[in-house]
């Protein structure tokens, strides 16, 4: 027992060497959420076939891993694809594994009161400066943003599919009946889900955000419901209880990519400003008219971002001393 918490602290903290990585992989307690979480979405690790979108973020997790670990010449690929599978459903799945090894008699929930059942075990999920893609036991998917973290139930996920969320966060909510709901809470207020994909953002003292890509959420917060419908955009502001509904421009959302088209260059830089918390200028020498087709990663910087849409605009861009960016 002392090896395999030796082995998941390494691997949490960065310093675990591929040997050990595979090594946790194999242990038990991994190889059984593993397949618990495979079979809960109707896959098994070995026969599950990716789709394009699946293979690069699996391949994108892979190289994340192994920039962490910094291989040489390659070494992680001659393993084989099976490997690489294996290791990134082991690593997407071992902060839940730590709730499980490293017992406790009281566990603290999100909010901080005590729950004094043992068979209540919690799992957490960080992200680091680039963010972070992870698979919960139902199979929804979700992309933490950078500095952001997320709590749930580990052993009680498919009874009761509640997360915690602190920072900001990308969901693909897998669908199942409606006795199951999938809720988010965001201190005081709640997204409950019955399967669809949305932006949530919970950051201290500012105002609660939902974006709705596709399907139906309701909000909760204060005593009222709000229903949202695909491309609007709510806004709570705590202490005040004020729910703010408005339309928003159209994007997609699709295996890590934010999908756009037809879409003027003012309504993008609105949008790219929307979802890195940015102000971002237009100079009034470029046109505003101009269509862009085409699709942001949800792990690109915003300085990567803005260098493509200049390039494509012939343009350039500056920090301003007001923190805004400026299209020149």
């Amino acid at each position: 027992m002392d090896e395999q918490r030796q082995l998941i602290r390494r691997t949490l903290t960065g310093e675990a060497d591929m040997d050990e990585m595979e090594a946790l992989s194999k242990r038990p307690v991994v190889e059984h959420r593993m397949k618990a979480q495979w079979e809960e979405g109707g896959k098994t690790p070995a026969g599950a076939e990716e789709d394009e979108a699946e293979e690069e973020i699996s391949t994108r997790i892979w190289q994340h891993i192994q920039a962490r670990l910094q291989l040489q010449g390659g070494r992680g690929r001659t393993r084989g694809r099976s490997l690489r599978r294996r290791l990134f459903a082991a690593v997407t799945t071992v902060a839940a594994c730590v709730a499980l090894v490293i017992g406790a008699v009281a566990w603290l929930t999100p909010g901080g009161e005590a729950e004094q059942s043992p068979a209540v075990r919690w799992a957490q999920a960080t992200s680091g400066a680039i963010g972070r893609a992870i698979l919960l036991p139902d199979s929804t998917r979700v992309w933490l943003r950078p500095h952001s973290r997320l709590d749930y139930r580990a052993e009680a996920f498919t009874a009761d599919r509640r997360v915690w969320l602190q920072g900001e966060a990308i969901f693909d909510v897998t669908r199942r009946d409606a006795a199951h709901p999938f809720r988010v809470q965001m201190d005081s207020s709640c997204i409950e889900v019955k399967g669809t994909a949305f932006r949530a953002v919970n950051r201290p003292d500012l105002p609660r955000e939902v974006d709705l890509f596709r399907g139906q959420v309701h909000f909760h917060a204060a005593g009222r419901t709000v229903p949202m419908q695909p491309h609007q955009h709510l806004c709570f502001t705590p202490g005040t209880n004020r729910v703010e509904v408005s339309e928003a421009v159209q994007v997609e959302w699709q295996n890590g990519r934010f999908r756009f088209a037809d879409m003027t260059t003012a309504d993008l830089m609105a949008t790219i400003g929307h979802i890195y918390g940015a102000r971002i200028v237009l100079s009034d020498k470029l046109a505003r008219d101009e269509k862009f087709n085409g699709s942001l990663r949800v792990d690109e910087s915003l300085d990567d971002v803005l260098r493509k849409v200049c390039y494509n605009l012939g343009a350039s861009y500056s920090l301003c001393a007001d923190g805004s960016y400026l299209i020149k």
